[in-house]
């Protein structure tokens, strides 16, 4: 993770974050402004949180033209896409937020008369089920299950093409389940944190889907510390890196070191057939992050369980919409 440090003049960098008010976009914006650069978040409609020293832009990114006019007038030197649709929808709507958003923003930054590198935000559960105990390496074969993961694979595929054919400079991060404060309510650890924080002091009865799933989970600042890394490398990439922590944790263990955290007195009940949409049919997941380390210089830094508290404190916080709450610095070691 890097230290926050200020850069000379010379290098600053103009950077657009595509969903830079949603949940992940919001630390990326975070991580670039603290390191001294000049942020644009860019977004559908305006959210509270947005980070101290970022400028916000309305705008629907799966515009093609929007975006072009958007590049003309902004010149950024980095495009970083946190967009797309992420909880639930169906195939309609995550094959345009995830694929035809995709190719709009590619199209548009190639035929932008200077260079504009682009750091694409994909998933792990691209790669869809695989062994236990067989880590999931960027050169594991993906065979997506669920309509999420395909519209992400496919979104992928787009940018590497692009990467190939048209000279465009980047990388694709896969991320592996994020988690941290400001989770969305959409999620498993948003759904528990936000019941144990609006208890009415009798305890909380939790009804949850299954917990028997093994994840690799990775806090939200380790991922815009990895995004960060991605942006300064010189020259690009031009792959999918694997980002996460490389170790596979009980999803069970998850809620309960939540709960013991939270110190709230809690029921769980247990849907054993129920599974998370954008991960059905994925019961383990680990990721391996040589390639993380190697290439980026990046490793994971924040504990789970100080994740796990972090998130907890910022409970209930955040607007229904999923948004995070107050900002929570990114690590200074």
């Amino acid at each position: 993770m890097h230290d926050k440090t200020e850069v000379r003049a010379s290098d600053q960098r103009r950077v657009l974050v595509l969903g830079g008010t949603g949940f992940i976009g919001t630390y990326v914006c975070a991580a670039f402004a603290e390191a001294g650069h000049d942020v644009l978040a860019v977004a559908r409609r305006a959210a509270a949180g947005v980070a101290p020293g970022v400028r916000f832009a309305t705008l629907d990114a799966a515009d093609g033209a929007a975006v072009t006019g958007l590049l003309r007038v902004e010149r950024p030197d980095l495009v970083v896409n946190a967009a797309g649709a992420v909880w639930d929808h169906d195939e309609r709507k995550v094959l345009f937020s995830n694929v035809t958003l995709v190719q709009r923003l590619v199209a548009a930054l190639a035929a932008h008369p200077r260079p504009i590198s682009l750091v694409h935000l994909g998933s792990s559960t691209e790669y869809g089920p695989q062994p236990r105990g067989v880590p999931l390496r960027e050169d594991t074969p993906a065979r997506p299950v669920s309509q999420y993961a395909r519209g992400k694979l496919k979104a992928t595929e787009v940018v590497l093409r692009a990467f190939e054919e048209s000279g465009l400079g980047g990388s694709v991060l896969r991320l592996c389940q994020v988690i941290g404060p400001g989770q969305p309510a959409q999620s498993l650890l948003g759904q528990v944190a936000d019941a144990l924080a609006t208890r009415d002091g009798r305890g909380v009865e939790l009804t949850l889907g299954s917990l028997r799933d093994e994840r690799d989970v990775v806090d939200v600042r380790d991922v815009a510390g990895a995004v960060l890394a991605a942006a300064e490398m010189a020259p690009a990439p031009r792959r999918v890196v694997n980002i996460g922590r490389g170790t596979a944790l009980s999803v069970r263990d998850l809620v309960e070191r939540l709960i013991a955290i939270a110190g709230v007195p809690a029921t769980v009940h247990e849907l054993e057939h129920s599974r998370a949409t954008r991960s059905a049919g994925i019961a383990w997941e680990q990721t391996d992050v040589t390639a993380a380390r190697d290439i980026l210089g990046w490793t994971p830094r924040w504990p789970v369980d100080e994740t796990l508290g972090d998130l907890w404190r910022t409970a209930g916080t955040r607007p229904s919409s999923g948004h995070r709450g107050a900002f929570q610095p990114l690590p200074q070691h």
